[in-house]
């Protein structure tokens, strides 16, 4: 297999992850979100997207929170497809890591090769 079929293939499984986690978190919202919804939907999406999921709410939500004055983890209004954002945001932020991983990984096999 070629570089080129390689890359080709990686962002292919890259935007299909991407939107097997968008399609989960509207069929999730369709189904009336974490309140009515399935909770294990959510779990099994969550889980997907996780390290980015994680680093998407304390990077940008509890932020962003945090300038506009705050808000109510037990309030019950909102939109049911307010996780969508938090999810799909977590994917592409995957997606980056395992791109800088094995950019790094690429260019450290290029240096070690060229120190011999």
């Amino acid at each position: 297999m070629n570089i080129t079929r390689a890359c080709r293939l990686a962002r292919v499984l890259a935007a299909a992850y991407i939107a097997l986690i968008a399609a989960g978190g509207v069929a999730h919202g369709l189904a009336g979100g974490p309140e009515n919804g399935p909770e294990s939907l959510y779990s099994t999406l969550y889980l997907a997207s996780w390290p980015g999921s994680v680093l998407v709410f304390v990077l940008v939500v509890l932020p962003l929170a945090a300038a506009t004055g705050g808000f109510d983890p037990d309030a019950r209004a909102g939109s049911p497809f307010g996780p969508v954002a938090l999810l799909v945001g977590g994917a592409l932020l995957n997606v980056g890591m395992v791109w800088g991983v094995l950019r790094f990984v690429r260019l450290f096999v290029r240096e070690a090769r060229r120190a011999r």
